[in-house]
């Protein structure tokens, strides 16, 4: 169905009690659940319009129990799992500068992409899962590689393989590319990385954005109670 009025203006309220990038919320949240059509994309671990697991949803504050020890679940909630997507990122933002040094990896790639696709990635991935795929650019695999980049059994590829993991973030015609053109790690990494923001730029909005600011700005437009002489001149004869 597309962007909704009542979505966008949830989402132009958040991203301005907390100077983020509304294009950003809307990409993403078109990324993530379709604008909300599908709050359960990624299958039962995940839900809501920006695909939080219960642990991740617990460290943004959107999963818990209350002061009055009942259990709380706000991730389908998108005013406050907007919120919680821009408080994980600010939160993994700070890690992967950690992690970056932790395994002696400079941001040189993460310099070829704009601000929102690397929050985004630092949401999908985490920062150690980012950090990983980045040294898995510039360093070759080794046991001793962080392995939050590859804990996922893949039949094509064999256990601890980095391309297992981000499979799932691939649309179909990309995994095929990812598993089949690619020669090796480095350059799979590099693909996956271009994929997100492919992925993140194909998400269709502006027109429909264009559509509701008019309608805003013509609701806010005062100019009936203020006519201009000619009119007033001529409404009265």
């Amino acid at each position: 169905m597309g962007l909704k009025k009542e979505d966008y203006l949830i989402l132009k309220k958040v991203a301005s009690e907390n100077n983020h990038s509304l294009d950003e919320l809307i990409e993403v949240y078109g990324k993530e659940s379709s604008f909300g059509d599908d709050l359960n994309r990624k299958g039962s671990q995940y839900k809501g319009p920006f695909q939080f697991g219960k642990d991740a949803g617990k460290d943004a504050g959107l999963v818990g129990i209350g002061r009055d020890g009942v259990e709380f679940d706000y991730r389908n909630d998108l005013a406050k799992s907007a919120k919680g997507y821009i408080d994980m990122v600010a939160k993994n933002r700070k890690s992967l500068n950690h992690y970056l040094r932790k395994y002696g990896i400079n941001d040189s790639e993460l310099l070829k992409f704009d601000k929102s696709t690397v929050n985004y990635m630092l949401h999908q991935q985490s920062a150690r899962g980012l950090a990983s795929i980045l040294k898995s650019i510039t360093n070759p695999i080794t046991e001793k590689m962080p392995k939050g980049f590859y804990g996922s059994q893949d039949k094509d590829w064999g256990y601890l393989n980095p391309r297992a993991r981000i499979l799932e973030n691939l649309t179909d015609p990309q995994k095929d590319y990812f598993k089949y053109k690619t020669e090796n790690v480095p350059a799979a990494a590099r693909y996956f990385l271009n994929s997100v923001k492919e992925q993140l730029d194909s998400i269709d909005y502006k027109s429909d954005v264009k559509i509701y600011e008019k309608d805003i700005k013509k609701k806010d437009d005062t100019s009936f109670f203020f006519p201009d002489d000619r009119v007033m001149n001529e409404a009265l004869g």
